[in-house]
């Protein structure tokens, strides 16, 4: 999208764009990552540069342009793109021979294919502001800055083995976070197993309980019928008592009465009516005591059911004991977690900080390379001046003579 300064000027076609290239005046295109596009021959003349040397190079790397003019370029390329530019502006630039030129320069967008693809711009006027001196002063000042940056390096790496020493201490205290982590989650395991182990015994006594419940029920069904029959036979024998007593009484009424063979009739009658009360009886005391043996496998069951209940109980006790002690672990671990996130959060801040300081370090280790480099090459430039100034003193000196 063109910025508003953009649609108020006139934009370069593709088709104007070869017409401006093979002008007189010098041109250079900047496309919108800030770097030199092309330059057309009379850039290159008037600079003293090659077209290869300068295509693909960011702006703010141009070796020809001074550091204030890079700093210019690049500031008004990134103001351009977020819509605040002028369209006419100045640069100074090194020549090949060592002399600063002022370059006015008049921009116009360049549109290709329907988009904006960058900016051309046509230097108007170009004027001689100094000689080499100049740039004696930029080396100079160049070598202030490589000191500046130095000293800022030196303080950066300064500062990267003091956050160094600062990890060594927390990663201690993150590992022995972590062997607390293990040693608890262990507990907790064991606690776990155990739990269930006590689950399972419980479950276990509860079925037996229920069996149990179960048998007792089963003799209390079984025991019933017999104790209504216990009472039905009690109930025939006192009737039978009284039909006893009552014969007796006849008995004796008619004992005056009757033969002696009807008294031996009933004699014999009297003993079978007691044989069948003997043999009741027996039975009575068989009954009586199936009814004892019951009784005592009753309080028997009834023993192993209190001894089961009370086992039971002890086992929700020791079960529920083990769910405190599991809660608590489980809420000590939750506290130790959030103390070894937040230990992790510090200890990543930390590495990213790192990363970002390395990172700005090896940018300005690149800037200081390049400087350097840059500075290698002008004390080459300023050799071969002297050496020249050398040769033109010597020159001199034998014309002086020879004169």
């Amino acid at each position: 999208m063109l910025s508003s300064s953009d649609k108020s000027r006139r934009n370069v076609s593709e088709d104007s764009y070869s017409m401006l290239m093979n002008s007189s005046n010098p041109v250079f295109v900047i496309n919108r990552k800030g770097k030199f596009a092309d330059v057309n021959d009379t850039f290159c003349k008037k600079i003293g540069i090659k077209k290869h040397e300068v295509l693909g190079t960011p702006v703010g790397d141009a070796e020809f342009l001074t550091e204030d003019s890079r700093k210019k370029v690049m500031f008004r390329h990134v103001s351009r793109l977020i819509g605040k530019e002028t369209p006419v502006y100045t640069l100074d630039a090194f020549t090949k021979g060592g002399d600063v030129l002022s370059l006015e320069i008049d921009t116009k967008p360049f549109v290709k294919h329907g988009k904006d693809a960058g900016e051309i711009s046509i230097v108007r006027r170009m004027t001689k502001t100094s000689k080499s001196r100049g740039r004696k002063k930029t080396v100079k000042k160049r070598d202030d800055e490589v000191t500046y940056l130095m000293g800022e390096i030196k303080q950066k790496n300064d500062g990267v083995k003091q956050i160094k020493n600062e990890l060594e201490p927390r990663e201690e205290d993150l590992d022995i976070y972590r062997k607390d982590m293990d040693r608890i989650n262990k507990r907790l395991r064991q606690n776990e197993t155990e739990l269930e182990e006590a689950k399972y015994e419980t479950r276990k006594l509860q079925g037996e309980l229920e069996n149990k419940q179960q048998e007792l029920e089963t003799a209390t069904l079984t025991l019933q019928p017999k104790e209504e029959n216990i009472q039905q036979l009690q109930k025939e024998l006192e009737d039978q008592d009284k039909d006893l007593e009552q014969q007796n009484n006849e008995l004796s009424q008619q004992q005056q009465n009757i033969t002696q063979i009807e008294l031996d009739e009933k004699i014999k009658e009297l003993k079978n009516k007691e044989r069948e009360i003997i043999e009741s009886e027996t039975e009575l005391q068989l009954k009586q005591g199936e009814i004892e043996s019951l009784n005592r496998d009753l309080e028997t069951r009834n023993e192993l059911v209190d001894n089961i209940s009370k086992q039971l109980t002890d086992n929700y006790m020791r079960l529920v004991e083990k769910t405190n002690i599991a809660d608590n672990l489980q809420t000590e671990l939750g506290h130790i977690t959030m103390k070894l996130q937040t230990k992790e959060e510090d200890i990543t801040q930390l590495q990213k900080e790192l990363e970002d300081q390395h990172k700005d370090l090896g940018f300005r280790n690149n800037g200081l390379n390049q400087q350097q480099q840059n500075i290698t090459q002008l004390e080459t430039e300023l050799e071969q001046r002297q050496d020249e100034l050398e040769s033109m003193n010597i020159e001199l000196e034998t014309r002086n003579q020879i004169i």
